[in-house]
């Protein structure tokens, strides 16, 4: 199952650009796969975003994050979120198959 531009949209409320397609989401940057979503998060002793050429790296077919401004971010589609932890959560509960229905 994967996610496309549309669905994103409507998880996210951001601009997400046309020919995406997540297939999984990860906010670490060493298991990201081909086809998956980075979540680029501030935490207390680092950024995401200091991760994110790793990512794109393993094949990140997009980027999330808080940084306003970005369209490209290391050669990777990048989704600005206002809120990205609650967005990264949410994307990742919708590839899960929302497990909360079930």
């Amino acid at each position: 199952m994967g996610l496309g531009t549309d669905e994103l949209r409507h998880l996210t409320g951001a601009s997400v650009p046309d020919g995406i397609n997540v297939t999984m989401a990860t906010a670490d940057s060493r298991r990201v796969r081909p086809g998956g979503l980075f979540a680029a998060l501030k935490g207390v002793r680092s950024d995401g975003h200091d991760f994110a050429r790793q990512a794109a790296a393993k094949g990140a077919t997009a980027i999330l994050g808080g940084r306003k401004g970005v369209s490209i971010f290391e050669g990777v589609p990048y989704i600005y979120s206002a809120d990205p932890r609650r967005n990264f959560a949410m994307i990742a509960h919708r590839l899960a198959g929302d497990p909360t229905r079930a």
